[in-house]
Order: C-alpha cells, then sequence, then structure tokens
C-alpha cells in the first residue's frame, strides 16, 4: 500500500543495495554471487534479506504518510493519488512486508488477525480494497491511523472479522477493556468459528474480574483451534487467579509436554511463574523459550529483565535490557522497565529521563502505577503532570 510514485525510488534502492555487495566479497566470487542472487531475485520474485532493513526505512514514512492521508481525506473521499497502490508482484512484495515484525505492540502480536490471514481481493473502481485498508491498518504505527483505518474497513464490508478482532485488541491494549469487547463480540457474530476473538474477549473479561465468563470464552477459542497457544496461558492465569494454582500449572505443563516444549508456551509458562513470584522458575522458561527462537525476543528479553529486576540484580537487568534494544531500540516497556530500575536505586534523575521516553513511544505508563517502584513518585506533580499530558494524547486518539 505504496504510493505509485515511490515504486521507482525503492526499486532504485534495491539496485543501490545489491551494488553495495562489492563491499563485501573479494575476488572473482562476487561475479558468482551477483549472478546467482540476480537469477534468484528474478525468477522468484523476493526481496533479498540484504535489503530488507533498506526497504523498512523507506516504507514506513510512506505507509504512514499514506495512512494519515486517508484518514485525513475530506468526507472520506478518495483522491486519485490514494487509489493507485503498488500491483505487479515486486510492489505486494514491498507492501506487504511486515513492517511491525518489531512491533511495539508485541505483547499483543500473537493475538492480532495478520494480512496474510486476509485475501488480495480486486478494487472496485474508484475505490481502494478493504483488505487493502486493512493491511495499511497493520502496518502504520499511528494508534489513531489505525483505529480510523480499522473503523473504515468494518464500515464498507459488514463482514471484516478480523478488523473488528485488531480493534478490539486495540482498545484492550489502551485499558478500554469494555470497548474492546464490544469489538471482540462484533467478531464473533460475524465468524462464530474464528478463535482469536474469543481468546481476546477472555483477556479483557479477567481484567474487569468476570472470571467464568473468561474461562467460557477462553475455552471456545481453544476448542475452535487447539495449537493456539496463547489460549492455553489465559486459561491458566484464570486458573491462577482464582486460586487454583495446582490445575493453572498443571493445564501449562501438560500442553508443554503435548506440544515437545513450543517456544511460545514455554515463554508463558515463564511468565505465569513471574504472576506467581516464582522469578527463578520464571527465568528457566524465559531462557528455554529463547534458545528456541522464541519469535518476539525484544518481550522475552524485557521480560528477563523485569525478574532481575525483581530479584534486585539491576546490573543484569540493565543488560538484557541493552540486548533487547538490538532487537527493537523503540519498544516502549524497554525505557518503562528502565524507569523502574533506576526508581529502586532513587536514582530521580535517570527515572525521569526513561519515563518521558517510554510515554514518548507510547508506554500507558499509567496502567502501572501500582508498582512499588512509583512510590516515591506517584504523587509527585511532576510525574502526574507527564502520565496526564500523554494520557491526554491517547484519549483523544480513541475518539476518532
Amino acid at each position: 500500500e505504496l504510493y505509485t510514485r515511490d515504486l521507482e525510488y525503492l526499486k532504485m534502492e534495491l539496485v543501490e543495495s545489491k551494488i553495495t555487495f562489492w563491499d563485501y566479497v573479494i575476488g572473482i566470487g562476487i561475479v558468482l554471487a551477483i549472478l546467482s542472487t540476480l537469477w534468484f531475485f528474478i525468477t522468484k520474485n523476493t526481496i533479498p534479506t540484504v535489503v530488507k532493513k533498506r526497504i523498512k526505512k523507506k516504507a514506513i514514512p510512506i505507509i504512514e504518510k499514506l495512512a494519515t492521508e486517508i484518514v485525513s481525506a475530506e468526507g472520506g473521499k478518495l483522491v486519485e493519488k490514494e487509489i493507485k497502490v503498488l500491483r505487479i508482484s515486486i510492489d505486494e512484495k514491498i507492501a506487504n512486508y511486515k513492517i511491525q515484525e518489531e512491533s511495539s505492540v508485541v505483547s499483543n502480536e500473537q493475538n492480532i488477525s495478520l494480512p496474510s490471514e486476509v485475501s488480495n481481493e480486486t478494487n472496485r473502481e474508484g475505490h481502494i480494497s478493504t483488505n487493502l485498508l486493512f493491511k495499511l491498518a497493520f502496518n502504520t504505527k499511528s494508534i489513531r491511523n489505525k483505529i480510523a483505518l480499522y473503523k473504515r474497513v468494518i464500515s464498507e464490508d459488514k463482514s471484516h472479522f478480523y478488523a473488528a478482532n485488531n480493534l478490539g485488541v486495540l482498545f484492550q491494549e489502551q485499558g478500554e477493556y469494555e470497548k474492546s469487547i464490544d469489538y471482540f463480540d462484533l467478531s464473533i457474530s460475524i465468524n462464530p468459528m474464528y478463535h482469536l476473538p474469543y481468546i481476546n474477549k477472555a483477556e479483557s473479561l479477567t481484567i474487569l474480574s468476570k472470571y467464568e465468563e473468561a474461562l467460557f470464552d477462553v475455552e471456545k477459542g481453544i476448542e475452535l483451534l487447539p495449537t493456539y497457544e496463547n489460549g492455553y496461558f489465559i486459561k491458566s492465569k484464570i486458573l491462577l487467579i482464582t486460586n487454583h494454582k495446582d490445575k493453572a500449572f498443571k493445564n501449562m505443563e501438560d500442553v508443554i509436554n503435548k506440544y515437545h516444549s513450543n517456544a511460545i508456551l514455554l515463554h508463558d509458562n515463564g511468565y505465569l511463574h513471574y504472576l506467581n513470584h516464582d522469578y527463578d522458575d520464571a527465568i528457566k522458561n524465559y531462557l528455554k523459550a529463547s534458545e528456541l527462537n522464541y519469535p518476539y525476543m525484544v518481550l522475552l528479553l524485557n521480560n528477563l529483565a523485569v525478574c532481575y529486576r525483581k530479584k534486585r540484580e539491576y546490573k543484569l537487568a540493565l543488560d538484557y535490557l541493552e540486548k533487547a534494544k538490538s532487537f527493537n531500540n523503540n519498544y516502549p516497556l524497554i525505557y518503562g522497565t528502565t524507569a523502574l530500575i533506576y526508581a529502586d536505586q532513587e536514582d530521580d534523575v535517570n527515572f525521569y529521563k526513561y519515563i518521558r521516553i517510554s510515554l514518548q513511544y507510547g508506554c500507558p505508563i499509567w496502567k502501572f502505577l501500582e508498582d512499588p517502584g512509583f512510590d516515591k513518585y506517584r504523587d509527585q506533580v511532576q510525574l502526574i503532570e507527564l502520565i496526564e499530558l500523554f494520557k491526554g494524547l491517547d484519549r483523544d486518539t480513541l475518539n476518532v
């Protein structure tokens, strides 16, 4: 979903990236390497890994610009440049490239409907297809634009249960749990056989202390797709909260054994131990998940840092946060966790430095104020004003 006029620019970037290959290859082998690379690129029509970062760097601002212009278009009408989307296969490779593989909302990435689930329908004349709008909503970083675009998808295609599910996740992330449930219910009403909204709804119901309803929904989601790992974690979390500790851990252990130490299940089991204040067991599970190539490493490394913070091993915690930055320097929880580490050490300057950064990257700090790290700062005017500033921006975002 990029501007047609940017196509040539992006293709030039690919060419330039291939040329830089000379810097890395010595001798006659360069000739064979370039020929094989070009042949693979032409015949398979894929983007080599070596240029993905450059594509992402150029694609992101284009995606953000297009999303903003579509959202702000007068009367919701599309102008010609918004209708002209990339069509040939190489353009689709760029347009569909998963910009958010290192998402700032990676904690919920398991629970969102992905563009790969949605078919590529042909545009009606004079319209951007709802599925292309869906992909644009998925890839834009602006929460305001995401919400507006997903709502537009639903308004133009009443059967788009994927967009309804993703809207629910967005509102859930912002702490609007009742509103999130409304969208999960909408997704379920459109397609009762789709597992994700049941599991996501169970998460919101759990936060609202509606445990019986939550357990019903999560079990329905598991029934619909037994291989979906996150459902078992949500179920175990409900059991743990409702004082069924033995059942909670047995549920996770049984599933881990059944699916042969799946990395996602091991990570979730680690988080379950963290919730039970078993920090050493949490760390063991996180490390096992890491060895099995857990797909959301920035989240895992942040969670390891949180465990070491709880154990007051601050140097180790900060080391893991530095590793997390190598995966995604923009991940907001990294800076929130860093701020709390400095809070524990009564370092006011660094506490406020990293709290501000975390808020700028979109971390909803106000959801974590019960953490003991905030005891000294919770009632300070400086923190209250910072939170009100960014929380106010979030509320404006939600009222699209």
